[in-house]
């Protein structure tokens, strides 16, 4: 097997994978890309322990079907980051990877196909000549909504079923159990669709999204660009519909209280607090009071600004405490979205559409 292409394009290829590999995993293969050639199209592959996702890209001297290599991701990555002449070639030959480039050579060992299976089993995502059955997607509208709502997304792999991004009822939706946050998003291809974090990192690491569209066909997805085609596998887990479905309907038939803020007013002064809030959880605190809201950080330091509601006098005081930063850079997008934080009994609803900002505060239960 082998291939040339220039350092740069190889570069932005692999790009796409480093949110699938996990170079510490316990799980051997999960350290590894697998690189091969099949009818006469290249594919380069990275495993999680929930999804696979490939590129195949569109590079020249493709050679060799059926041959292929599993390399080490941490050390083939590295290396390739490192050259900066104009030509790279890349080829297997038995148990060795060779990698060329300018006056520079390196030989990879590869992983045995014995000890690759018995620890992931056989996953393929076969090539795919994208003919758009359904509706194309630009990708750059997919992923400004998804970054409205990502922040929403768990981080803890121990609760696997909050990582993803669902798509039900022409809705995006994201939560981890405390905090979700909601965005339209009509598209009737993509409904009932579970899409993981680490899936939409590696779309954020396509190079120009105003030119690449994606569809799904069956369990995949599929993201043509102009020198590559990306694919990655949907997941089948359940997810829990039970816990954010009065969030799929109209927010504001069930909130007994609501506070209109301007969103410039507010983003601009969450910002100022943020200056002084603990660098690793960005905690703020919102008091709520009749007429107005505070924004206190209380630590070493105190901070304090206060904005007046534009709209109906709120009589039950109520204290949030929320990570200041995420809510700050969602409201930045400046688009029609729906953020909720419960806290015991209690619940507020952030929604917002160009400058206003609306509270919607009531009970959970």
């Amino acid at each position: 097997m082998k291939f040339k292409s220039t350092v740069y394009e190889l570069q932005k290829t692999l790009k796409l994978l480093t949110a699938v590999v996990n170079y510490n995993h316990s799980v051997l293969a999960f350290r590894y890309l697998k690189v091969f050639v099949n009818n006469g199209k290249l594919e380069i592959k990275g495993f999680d322990n929930s999804f696979v996702a490939s590129v195949f890209p569109q590079f020249s001297e493709i050679e060799d079907d059926g041959v292929y290599g599993l390399v080490l991701a941490k050390q083939f990555i590295s290396l390739i980051n490192t050259f900066k002449s104009e030509e790279i070639s890349v080829s297997i030959d038995g148990n060795i990877c060779h990698i060329k480039s300018g006056r520079s050579n390196y030989k990879l060992p590869l992983l045995e196909e014995e000890k690759f299976l018995s620890s992931v089993g056989p996953l393929d995502l076969a090539y795919y000549d994208i003919e758009y059955k359904n509706k194309p997607i630009k990708l750059n509208s997919f992923l400004n909504r998804a970054e409205a709502v990502s922040h929403c997304l768990s981080k803890d792999d121990y609760h696997a079923n909050l990582q993803h991004i669902y798509i039900k009822d022409n809705k995006m939706i994201a939560c981890d159990s405390v905090k979700g946050a909601v965005i339209d998003f009509e598209n009737e291809s993509l409904d009932d669709y579970l899409i993981h974090r680490k899936v939409i990192s590696c779309l954020n690491n396509v190079s120009d999204t105003n030119e690449a569209f994606f569809t799904v066909e069956g369990s995949n997805l599929y993201v043509k660009a102009k020198n590559f085609i990306f694919a990655a596998s949907l997941e089948k887990i359940v997810y829990p519909y039970e816990m954010i479905k009065r969030y799929i309907g109209d927010f504001q038939e069930v909130k007994s209280y609501i506070i209109n803020l301007s969103t410039e007013e507010f983003a601009d002064k969450l910002g100022r607090v943020l200056m002084f809030a603990d660098s690793e959880t960005n905690s703020v605190q919102i008091a709520f009071q009749e007429k107005e809201i505070s924004l206190i950080v209380s630590n070493n330091s105190y901070a304090e600004e206060k904005i007046s509601s534009l709209g109906q006098e709120f009589k039950k005081p109520f204290v949030l405490y929320v990570d200041g930063k995420s809510l700050r850079e969602s409201l930045a997008k400046a688009m029609s979205n729906a953020y909720w934080h419960t806290d015991g009994e209690e619940e507020v609803q952030f929604i917002y559409d160009g400058e206003l900002l609306q509270f919607f505060l009531g009970l959970t239960k």
